[in-house]
């Protein structure tokens, strides 16, 4: 007997809760719940008449059996194995000190992404990464240009953005010539090359959104992948603008040691 579809959105919302990275897959008369950082610990969930049976492997490779005719009781069981999980495997994603300093939201949306991903939302994961990516890129252009463009930031959607400071010629992008533009235009100039990632990681996450997707050949997995780079030049990014900060201050120490 299957699961319906009532008892598998139970389950999903079960992990979703937990936090915990777990994949589901539906088979024709089981549930694989297993959990995504280490093969060795995964499930099987049967219905049989009005009968719910798990047959599971614990953090330590014991293999347990459970089963009782009350819904409640073996989502309780479900819950309690996959509490020990998290506490016998604390996990994290790796989150790069700078970044992390900059935009600690980021890292919590986008992990909750990589859990709605594993439960098989997979559009509805192509939401959140965006989300994520709203947030990591309005983070960090916060910091880059001077605090007289955080409205603009604010209050405009990534796209948005994008096309506020640059435009496209011979289907290129280029920082707008703009007069109010001059004193940023070295900062805009720096990040081109992320704008250009930013806009089409942006149109991904959008089409997730959409009645129906004209990308869908584009998973949510090229999307994750793609926010990760972003994610990296970003960090790279800060990290150059603190040496940066670090050689001048040092220029300025031996400039005023020099004249002794």
């Amino acid at each position: 007997m299957k699961f319906n579809q009532r008892e598998i959105f139970e389950l999903k919302e079960l992990v979703s809760a937990i936090k915990v990275s777990m994949t589901l897959t539906i088979d024709s008369d089981s549930l694989a719940l297993d959990y995504a950082n280490d093969n060795s610990i995964q499930s099987i969930l049967r219905k049989r008449d009005k009968e719910y049976n798990i047959d599971y492997t614990n953090s330590s490779g014991v293999n347990n059996h459970f089963s009782t005719d009350d819904w409640d009781k073996f989502k309780y069981r479900i819950r309690s194995w996959i509490q020990n999980i998290k506490r016998d495997n604390p996990h994290e994603i790796d989150r790069k000190g700078n970044v992390q300093e900059l935009s600690s939201n980021f890292y919590t949306i986008f992990q909750e992404a990589n859990i709605i991903y594993g439960l098989n939302f997979k559009d509805s994961s192509g939401m959140i990464y965006r989300k994520a990516l709203e947030i990591l890129v309005k983070d960090f252009l916060k910091k880059h240009l001077p605090i007289a463009y955080e409205n603009i930031i604010m209050e405009k959607t990534i796209g948005q953005i994008i096309v506020h400071f640059y435009e496209k010629k011979n289907n290129d992008l280029i920082a707008r010539d703009n007069a109010g533009f001059e004193n940023i235009k070295q900062q805009l100039d720096e990040i081109i090359f992320l704008a250009k990632s930013i806009g089409n990681i942006f149109k991904i996450g959008n089409d997730f959104s959409h009645y129906e997707r004209k990308l869908a050949h584009i998973t949510p997995l090229d999307m994750k992948a793609g926010i990760l780079d972003i994610e990296k030049f970003i960090d790279n990014q800060i990290e150059r603008e603190k040496l940066i900060n670090r050689q001048s201050e040092l220029n300025n120490k031996f400039d005023r040691n020099s004249s002794i």
